[in-house]
């Protein structure tokens, strides 16, 4: 049986142009090729037949380079395919895939001058050999485009572009699939023609069996072996059969019975024999034994050859380059998307993300009937562009905010104006009386206490004369009383007479001191001890040497005088001394109003103490220096404890002085819902400002008094009115950049590889890096456009701040693109389909987004999480962008350069790993 099988010893075939031997390829553990072996004579038409299935593309792909073997050895015009140095791939080959792959938005003139870029080809040789293409095959004219064509102009062109660079060896995978039988001829009497001269090999594939008893070699392929390679009339000699198509029929029988007779399980195992018996059949249905692939010499290259074989040429990455310029010139809409999707996302993130909600509308419920109610005032500040105020009654507020109909309910209560007033009152003396308040009004047991507190200080020894200044004029302004106690006078001069050490007086200042004194002389003088009155009337007589005094003034000054009469004895020395004292305190300023409303309370204060520490009582009078002009008086009950040095609280400040009922019915009831959280956030914002605008309005310079006790003050970097689009804003930008490469790149990677276009390519001898160059090459155009429409946006339309160098803005962008880029590579080196490759970038898109910091503080994240979102591409990188556009920050800055050197980092991990499975799938 065994010997039917043989087929005749090849005479006279010279060298080989292809030789296999024990080929195999699997995929996992699926065997396509088992241990083939395989000759194509130089020179000759060599005819590859076989069912769909039995491994022929697969076989072609292997010879051509594109697929490595899994076992084996192949030669292709010499040397093993991907060879250093070896145009196989590259210009020796040409390749006619079974698919069309063709660019679609080329037109022929396009393609071919593509291929003749890649091969090297001279202008004028592409011209040339494009002519005589266009009319050996019948094309249309040169410039129709490609996906206007009918499929078999399509399969036309595609052979066109295979024999475009008068290759050596030519491979056709079914190129005559889809054309009428008159061009069909043609191309089979081209093919004898170019190979007459013994220059050219090709191998052809076919379905048409018969048609390829043109060729002069036929190989008989099933189940990925060869059964049979002889020439068409010895096949179908050594089988008695008058076709082509017979004998081959006659083979895949004789095959079958073969295998079942090897294995037990009959002929559902041919696929799977044992290695050693497929190789000793194969040889046998060859006719002769053949050499091992181990006994096949294996060439050797130069180092040199090797380094100029993996350094990329630069015209095949410009040929890509063109071609993918040129795909985008014919596909404006795409182009114009491309361009403008990014401007489109940046503008709706601007412009529905970090504002303030607006027309939320809220439920009012005022108690209070009065046109001129507090609560009518407040609520007339608040911002009727984001709240709707809808007034209702407590019921049916309530009702509508539980059916969802409302986001809240302020409410009012009946006499909130009042109880608001008496709140303030309270801290402020809030009212019509109390707010214009002079000395004229003020209670004469008030005046007893603070004279008693001077006469306190008469003990001090070492307090500075010129701090006394406005003690005095104080006293000025409590001259207009009339219900001064007597016994309080004699206090008083006893306390004028303690400080009588200064040594000038300036007369003008004498002039106010009697006429204090004028105001006194209504004084009973039996109330007056004798002693005192010496003391006073000596000091009088001091003063009556005085040329500035006014003479009405000294009548009254001796009619004074006159009750004074009882004295005994008179100590001149001490009237010089109050005399040159009294001239000492001439020299007081203005100074604010305000300050002298502490005053009065904080004597009332010290009035108790029975011993002062002289240090105190020089900063208690450095303290009245500012309060000599004041006409409004408020209470404020804060004294300092000289041995714990800090301030505390009255103990009588701690008793009730306002309700509790007082309190809760001067303040807004607000009841929100929170389901929302951000309308709920500015709801209570804008009351607070509202709040805040009402006090202004009704306190005017006070209102600081009621405001928080915290003061932030200008921030560092950034501005008061920062918002959350502008947190969110450098982030997206980069995320948008990123993703839109990432989606873009896997896209047309993944369809190339679909359709075909990029085996082609392989074969002509494009490296997988030369694609990965071009196609990065050619995005970064699209990427700088989309960068400018960017920043044109967010700097000038939206007003994002750059404090930065717009340069370090502009490169982090684009090597975020690039990164991008490399990762699409590395989903489409490793994914074959668009939909496995679109939701994987979908798939990565949102966690990347989420944990990255870009819509939120990395700081928010937990730990555990927070370890990963550090590794993550776009987390330093948003960090370093907003250190450059809020801050100002350079490449010196830690925060800064860390951004640019993780993304450098992983633009180079995604390249290599890209790379890697392309060299693995290959």
């Amino acid at each position: 049986m065994k010997a039917d099988l043989e087929a005749p010893v090849l005479a006279g075939s010279g060298s080989a142009a292809i030789q296999c031997r024990d080929v195999c390829r699997s995929y996992g553990k699926l065997k396509v090729l088992s241990s083939l072996n395989l000759t194509v004579p130089q020179g000759q038409i060599y005819g590859l037949l076989g069912p769909s299935g039995c491994g022929k593309t697969t076989l072609l792909k292997c010879i051509v380079g594109t697929l490595k073997i899994s076992r084996g050895y192949i030669s292709v015009l010499g040397k093993p395919p991907a060879f250093p140095g070896h145009e196989v791939p590259g210009r020796m080959v040409g390749y006619m895939p079974q698919d069309i792959a063709l660019y679609n938005e080329f037109t022929i003139s396009n393609t071919l001058w593509f291929y003749g870029r890649i091969h090297g080809l001279s202008s004028k040789e592409t011209e040339d050999r494009m002519n005589f293409l266009i009319d050996f095959l019948d094309l249309p004219q040169k410039n129709s485009l490609v996906r206007n064509l009918s499929g078999g102009q399509r399969r036309r062109v595609s052979l066109g572009a295979a024999l475009l660079q008068n290759p050596q060896l030519l491979i056709l995978d079914e190129p005559t699939v889809g054309v009428d039988p008159v061009l069909r001829a043609k191309i089979w009497q081209h093919l004898v023609e170019i190979v007459r001269g013994g220059q050219v090999s090709v191998i052809i594939t076919t379905h048409y069996i018969e048609e390829a008893r043109q060729a002069n070699t036929v190989g008989l392929m099933r189940n990925g072996r060869l059964l049979a390679e002889a020439k068409p009339e010895e096949v179908m000699k050594e089988h008695n059969a008058l076709t082509l198509e017979s004998a081959f029929l006659q083979l895949c029988e004789d095959s079958d019975q073969v295998g079942s007779k090897d294995s037990p399980q009959g002929p559902t195992h041919t696929n799977s024999p044992s290695p050693d018996s497929l190789k000793d059949e194969s040889r046998e249905l060859l006719g002769k034994k053949l050499p091992a692939a181990a006994d096949i010499p294996k060439p050797k290259a130069d180092w040199k050859v090797k380094a100029r074989h993996v350094i990329p040429k630069w015209r095949n990455i410009a040929a890509l380059t063109i071609k993918t310029m040129v795909r985008m010139r014919r596909n404006p809409g795409s182009l114009c998307f491309q361009f403008l999707l990014p401007v489109i996302q940046i503008c709706l993130m601007c412009l529905c993300i970090g504002a303030d909600p607006k027309g939320i509308e809220v439920a009012v419920v005022n108690n209070e009937t009065s046109s001129s109610a507090y609560s009518r005032t407040l609520l007339s500040f608040l911002d009727n562009t984001s709240i709707i105020q809808v007034n209702l009654s407590h019921k049916a507020a309530f009702d509508g905010i539980y059916n969802g109909e409302y986001w809240g309910v302020i409410e009012f209560g009946q006499n909130f104006t009042s109880y608001l007033t008496k709140s303030l009152s309270f801290l402020f003396k809030f009212s019509s009386s109390a707010l214009n308040c002079t000395c004229d009004t003020l209670q004469p047991q008030l005046l007893v206490q603070v004279f008693q507190f001077h006469l306190k200080l008469c003990t001090c020894d070492t307090l500075q004369p010129q701090l006394l200044v406005q003690v005095f004029q104080f006293h000025l302004k409590l001259c207009t009383c009339d219900t001064l106690q007597p016994q309080l006078l004699v206090q008083v001069f006893q306390f004028h007479l303690k400080l009588c050490t200064c040594d000038t007086l300036q007369p003008q200042l004498l002039v106010q001191v009697f006429q204090f004194h004028l105001k006194l002389r209504t004084c009973d003088t039996d109330t007056l001890q004798p002693q005192l009155l010496v003391q006073v009337f000596q000091f009088h007589l001091k003063l009556r040497t005085c040329d500035t005094l006014q003479p009405q003034l000294l009548v009254q000054v001796f009619q004074f005088h006159l009750k004074l009469c009882t004295c005994d004895t008179l100590q001149p020395q001490l009237l010089v001394q109050v005399f040159q004292f009294h001239l000492k305190l001439c020299t007081c300023d203005t100074l604010q109003p305000q300050l002298l409303v502490q005053v009065f309370q904080f004597h009332l204060k010290l009035c108790t103490c029975d011993t002062l520490q002289p240090q105190l009582l020089v900063q208690v009078f450095q303290f009245h220096l500012k309060l000599c002009t004041c006409d409004t008086l408020q209470p404020q009950l804060l004294v300092q404890d000289d041995k714990a040095q800090d301030w505390k609280l009255d103990s009588r400040m701690l008793q009730p002085r306002v309700s509790k009922e007082i309190i809760d019915g001067g303040s807004v009831h607000v009841w929100l819902d929170l389901t929302n959280r951000q309308i709920a956030v500015m709801l209570q914002k804008k009351l607070h400002e509202a709040f805040q605008a009402f006090v202004d309005s009704k306190l005017g310079s006070l209102a600081y008094l009621v405001s928080f006790p915290i003061k932030f003050e200008e921030p560092v970097y950034g501005s008061q009115n920062t918002d959350f689009t502008t947190f969110v804003t450098p982030g997206a930008v980069l995320s948008i950049t990123f993703y839109l490469a990432v989606g873009l790149t896997a896209l047309s990677f993944v369809l190339e590889r679909k359709e075909g276009l990029m085996d082609r390519c392989w074969v002509a001898g494009v490296s997988s890096l030369e694609t990965m160059l071009a196609h990065l090459f050619s995005q970064l155009l699209v990427i700088s456009v989309q960068i400018i429409l960017l920043l044109v946006f967010i700097l000038l339309v939206f007003k994002i701040p750059n404090e930065g160098s717009l340069a370090l803005v502009v490169t982090l962008i684009v090597l975020q693109g690039i990164t991008g880029i490399s990762f699409g590579l590395v989903i489409s080196s490793a994914i074959d389909d668009e939909q496995s490759a679109n939701q994987a970038a979908l798939g990565i898109f949102y966690p990347n987004l989420i944990i990255s910091g870009v819509i939120w503080p990395v700081e928010c994240i937990p730990y555990p999480l927070r370890y990963l979102s550090l590794v993550l591409p776009q987390t330093y990188a948003s960090e370093a962008l907003r250190c450059i556009m809020y801050r100002g920050w350079g490449l010196s800055r830690m925060m800064v350069w860390r951004g640019f050197a993780v993304t450098l980092g992983w633009n180079t991990f995604f390249l290599i790993l890209a790379t890697i499975i392309l060299k693995l799938r290959t």
